[in-house]
């Protein structure tokens, strides 16, 4: 599969751009379940700085919480920090 057909299967699977996408297929050396990872840990981080309703919501869905203590422990981490 070439970089394009990779850059476009992970656009469609995170709607994240094109940019954001291609820098992640090289940081993974072409892995897209690595590089799916990876652009879901830049969201979080970019969250994180501009939008913190919008950054729990996020981690809420992306980290797939079992139990809500976990989800529970997660916020008291990150609302400390």
């Amino acid at each position: 599969m070439s970089d394009i057909e990779k850059v476009k299967q992970l656009r469609e699977a995170t709607g994240a751009g094109f940019k954001d996408c291609n820098l992640a297929i090289k940081e993974s050396k072409g892995d897209l379940e690595i590089t799916s990872s990876l652009i879901g840990e830049q969201v979080m981080e970019a969250l994180k700085q501009i939008d913190q309703i919008g950054y729990v919501r996020f981690a809420s869905v992306y980290r797939n919480f079992s139990e809500a203590s976990d989800f529970q422990k997660f916020l008291g981490q990150e609302l400390d920090n």
